[in-house]
């Protein structure tokens, strides 16, 4: 039997740079390297309503074809009718959706079901953020009383990331057989334990050697994630550097002058490749997640697969990720807080090993092969 065609849709799609993206990065190249048939659809949009030109190009084996954008309902929601003339002209079996409330998710629908064909979604849990604006809690509440209500029961399959879903995607009348929770898998060039050289890896960012830790964060610049719940710690532990790894998302000027007094601050503002990401995990003692809102947090797992002890505000993603005590929570806003247990974690060897271990041993769990393998599975089942 020849082996399936699936397309992927998404939003965004490099270069632009996310924990959504990476998925459906690592997803596709991973179905490649078991044959089968995989491109991705997305929009021509970037961050911040900028445009990406090339409507066509090959990344990392895979074929992107990108649709024009005619507007946008908020930064994540983009309109981009294209969708339905090239799933239309494309031969497939499977289209896999990223996102909910997205309206390339009923472009799909409406192809996939007029072809007789599956279409399978992953969610990325945007159920709960503290952060949104009056119009988009207005946008968000008349699709759950329309779309929501009447088109979300006929996708064929949910991927959810984390169990807690379930009870709010059933409001949309969706039979809870059509749920399963996969979670987000981690790239296994992420287990792969490099070298670690603190003094050659300060050098190289040009910051000096005599630090009593060093405690990272990745994410985008955005408010969102958190970083600026780090001032107490930051101004109280100056012998502790602090690293923030990521590009702007429309913060990066605030945290830049939040910050631009602080010695003990590494911020270059910019996103990097994985090779050298990896770098940073592994030459790292505490990995921080301040955000206030967190679907998964993949980067938590890149952290742990190096070997970092974990420190993450509450939220969906982190509480799934760091069960039985395998990391400390607490909440975002608690500066207090960010303060005591980074310092609790840097003068305590014994404590900091043992979370190390902790993060080593849960990682495990999110190894991508696994976890592709339950995509397959349902793949396969609807096939």
């Amino acid at each position: 039997m020849s082996k399936l065609k699936i397309i992927q849709v998404t939003t965004f799609f490099y270069p632009v740079i996310g924990g959504v993206e990476t998925q459906v990065a690592d997803l596709a190249e991973s179905l490649i390297a078991k044959d089968y048939n995989v491109e991705i659809f997305t929009t021509d949009s970037g961050r911040n309503n900028s445009r990406i030109t090339k409507s066509k190009e090959n990344i990392s084996g895979v074929n992107v074809t990108r649709i024009r954008t005619w507007f946008s309902f908020s930064q994540f929601h983009k309109f981009a009718p294209g969708f339905i003339r090239k799933l239309w002209s494309t031969n497939f079996d499977i289209v896999h959706v990223h996102g909910i409330r997205k309206p390339e998710l009923y472009l799909a629908l409406l192809v996939a079901k007029l072809k007789g064909k599956k279409i399978v979604v992953s969610t990325h849990n945007p159920f709960t953020t503290n952060n949104r604006s009056w119009k988009l809690k207005l946008l968000i509440a008349i699709h759950d009383l329309t779309f929501g209500i009447l088109l979300m029961r006929f996708v064929d399959y949910y991927f959810l990331l984390t169990a807690e879903e379930i009870q709010i995607l059933s409001k949309f009348g969706i039979t809870k057989s059509k749920f399963v929770v996969i979670g987000n898998g981690l790239a296994l060039e992420y287990y792969q334990k490099i070298e670690v050289n603190r003094g050659a890896f300060l050098k190289e960012i040009n910051k000096e050697n005599n630090w009593q830790g060093i405690v990272l964060g990745v994410g985008r610049l955005n408010k969102v994630k958190g970083y600026q719940y780090l001032q107490r710690a930051i101004k109280e532990l100056p012998n502790t550097l602090f690293i923030i790894i990521g590009g702007d998302d429309g913060y990066k000027e605030e945290l830049l002058n939040l910050y631009q007094n602080e010695k003990n601050v590494y911020l270059p503002g910019l996103y990097l490749p994985r090779k050298e990401l990896i770098k940073f995990y592994a030459n790292s003692d505490v990995f921080v997640l301040p955000s206030e809102h967190e679907p998964f947090g993949i980067v938590l797992l890149e952290a742990m697969a190096q070997g970092c002890a974990i420190i993450a505000a509450k939220s969906n993603g982190p509480m799934t990720i760091l069960n039985n005590n395998t990391g400390i929570l607490l909440e975002a806003t608690d500066q207090l807080g960010w303060k005591q247990n980074i310092q609790k974690l840097l003068l305590n060897s014994d404590l900091l090993v043992n979370y190390r271990n902790k993060s080593l041993l849960r990682a495990a769990d999110f190894n991508w092969d696994k976890v592709l393998d339950k995509y397959i599975n349902i793949y396969l089942r609807l096939s």
